[in-house]
């Protein structure tokens, strides 16, 4: 996993640097600690002995997704897709990401995020970036919250492209029962909440969708059920750049430990 670059609720600052270290995926890269060191695998939960992600997804789900860009169950011979770009922690254990079984929506495993108490700046996450200007972006994955903060948004998802101004993200994130979306033009924010649309201990199917061209929309829906549908102001991009964080991250201290379940991945890009 790669460290968030801009986060939704920021200014355009610089990227925040990873300060432990990165798995490096098969044809993708590894990121250096911020003090130089060597990637470390058992660092970023991930365990070091596991094969390397040439194996890819269970095929018993994702055949029926041809067309996307990453399809995960997580269920294969490998922990995690080869499509994936990158995955990894901060500060050598703020927050931590494995592949476990206990809430796998699909068995035998399914991909874990933990943040503890207090979680600044503190995220897991599975990354995939592609050079392309994106016409749209959806993402759907089967989620079980086992624990959430009363108040501190957490990100489930996020996406990022470049316009002449900075990055542009839509963030999609929780806080109890509720979701937001968070859309940033370079440090210009809003949001957009659904209220009652999660429950701890529960699975939920929860799909984002972002159109770039046409009449732009965010729309986010949950078991199927649309619950945000916004139109998007789309800044003009000026750099081909298509970035995909699956997992969570969480900007200020929160309340309690976070622990988000992640199945059933299926991420498609489509560019212009």
């Amino acid at each position: 996993m790669g460290a968030p670059s801009s986060r939704s609720h920021l200014p355009f600052v610089a990227a925040i640097v990873v300060a432990s270290a990165c798995t490096p995926f098969e044809g993708g890269e590894s990121v250096p600690s911020a003090e130089g060191g060597a990637p470390d695998a058992a660092a970023s939960g991930v365990d070091a002995d596991a094969p390397t992600p040439d194996g890819g997804p269970s095929a018993s789900f994702c055949a029926g997704h041809p067309g996307a860009t990453v399809c995960d169950a997580f269920d294969g011979p490998s922990p995690f897709a080869p499509e994936w770009n990158r995955e990894g922690v901060i500060d050598g254990g703020k927050g931590r990401g494995a592949f476990e079984g206990a809430q796998a929506r699909s068995a035998p495993r399914a991909f874990v995020t933990r943040l503890p108490a207090g979680c600044t700046n503190a995220y897991a996450q599975l990354v995939h970036s592609a050079p392309v200007f994106p016409a749209k972006m959806v993402v759907a994955a089967t989620i079980f919250v086992a624990s959430m903060p009363t108040a501190t948004n957490v990100h489930l998802y996020g996406t990022e492209t470049t316009s002449s101004k900075g990055h542009f993200r839509v963030d999609l994130a929780f806080a109890q029962d509720r979701l937001v979306l968070v859309v940033n033009d370079a440090g210009s924010t809003k949001t957009y909440a659904a209220n009652a649309v999660l429950s701890v201990g529960a699975f939920a199917r929860v799909e984002m969708e972002l159109s770039f061209s046409g009449g732009a929309r965010a729309v986010v829906r949950v078991d199927g059920a649309t619950r945000i549908d916004e139109s998007v102001t789309i800044p003009e991009l000026t750099i081909a750049s298509a970035r995909f964080e699956l997992g969570n991250y969480a900007e200020s201290g929160c309340d309690k430990p976070v622990e988000t379940w992640f199945d059933d991945v299926v991420y498609t890009l489509t560019p212009r």
